[in-house]
Formats: C-alpha cells, sequence, structure tokens
C-alpha cells in the first residue's frame, strides 16, 4: 500500500464468470479458476474512492488498484476485523515503507499542531477574534442572567480572633 491507495491481487489463473462489487469499505470478489469457485467479502478498515477504482483480470492474477479516500498514514491492517486471516498476505514487491512513514509523521505533526493551537484551525484571525468578542459577550450575559435569579445572601457577623463580632 501507499499513503493515498491499497494495492490487493488474488493470484488465481485464467478467472471465468468473475463478479466484483466495490463499496466504499467492502470488496466482494467471485469467481472461478481451475474449476473452482472462489469467493472473498473484505470489510475495509477505512473508505476507498470506489469512483476512481479498477481491478485487472489479468492471465496469473486478479488485481486491485483502489485509492483511499483520506491521504492518510498506510493503515495497519487491511480490515476491521483484527482477526488475522490466512488468505491476506503482504506483497514484499509492493511494499513503499518510506512513503509510508513520511506520510505517518507529516500526519502526526498535523495532528498535534491542531491539538496544541485550536485556534488556528485555518480561519483568519479576524473571524476568531470576531468569535472569541462574541463567546465572551454571550458568557457575560448569562452571567447577568444568573446573577438576576440568585437569592440575595443574608449577610453575616464575621467573628474575629478575639471572639468579638465586628461588623
Amino acid at each position: 500500500q501507499k499513503p493515498d491507495r491499497l494495492y490487493l491481487s488474488f493470484p488465481l489463473k485464467d478467472v471465468r464468470e468473475p463478479e466484483v462489487e466495490l463499496e466504499e469499505r467492502r470488496l466482494y470478489f467471485k469467481g472461478i479458476s481451475q474449476g473452482h469457485q472462489y469467493e472473498v467479502d473484505l470489510k475495509l478498515l477505512r473508505g476507498i474512492n470506489v469512483s476512481t477504482s479498477k481491478y485487472d483480470m489479468g492471465e496469473k492474477a486478479v488485481s486491485f488498484d483502489l485509492p483511499k479516500l483520506a491521504n492518510e498514514p498506510c493503515w495497519k491492517r487491511l480490515t476491521r476485523s483484527k482477526k488475522m486471516q490466512a488468505f491476506i498476505k503482504k506483497d514484499s514487491q509492493r511494499l513503499y515503507p518510506e512513503e509510508c512513514h513520511r506520510q505517518m509523521l507529516q500526519w502526526r505533526e498535523a495532528y498535534f499542531y491542531r491539538k496544541l493551537h485550536p485556534e488556528e484551525d485555518g480561519s483568519s484571525e479576524e473571524s476568531s477574534k470576531v468569535s472569541r468578542d462574541e463567546e465572551k459577550k454571550n458568557f457575560e450575559e448569562q452571567l447577568m442572567e444568573l446573577r438576576k435569579k440568585a437569592i440575595p445572601r443574608k449577610s453575616r457577623k464575621k467573628k474575629s480572633k478575639s471572639g468579638l463580632n465586628e461588623l
């Protein structure tokens, strides 16, 4: 996989009667190869772009090129299920560890920057200043309303250290 796409292949020779269904978080494949029927239904970990996804029925394999919906770090696993599936293996010829690592660092930096600086969420300084002023005004209005509803306290006499009451 790459940060922006997934590559899948099913090593099946001369597939007949292929049936492929692609959904945002699901890939379904069914076909007959060398007299045996094969069927797989994968519930993907995250979404893929169905409209730009492609597949190719080659002589030796069925290959899928699935663009991800979000440009994000490489997925730790392919499916939603955390259970290991024996028929899913990584293709060592299609590993891109440098790209995945670079994207993970960029994503992590952006994530923590947004956490540390929530006021800089892409809006301009003027709009954030206006929103802060509005928030302050709303807070003060709510505070005044609550103070109007509050029951006034009766004043108590304070005791001094000597035990005499002071006013």
